[in-house]
């Protein structure tokens, strides 16, 4: 079976996040401000590297991580 993972390290609101996505159909649900869009986000800059993604970086820290995998 194919899976996607995305793992966050200080992207925006998210210190440290891992999310599978799987063969078919997945939902992100959650309460608001859970992070939902961020992730979002984290696809988008990873794919697209759009500039001023800095802005992204969680407020504290200098850098930020976002890494796509993909087995």
């Amino acid at each position: 079976m194919n899976s996607l993972k995305l793992q966050l390290e200080n992207f925006q609101s998210i210190t440290h996040g891992e999310l599978e996505f799987k063969t078919g159909l997945n939902f992100i649900i959650g309460q608001s401000n859970s992070g939902k869009s961020a992730t979002f986000r984290a696809l988008k800059a990873c794919l697209l590297n759009p500039s001023g993604s800095q802005r992204f970086i969680k407020k504290g820290y200098t850098a930020s991580t976002v890494t796509l995998s993909y087995n």
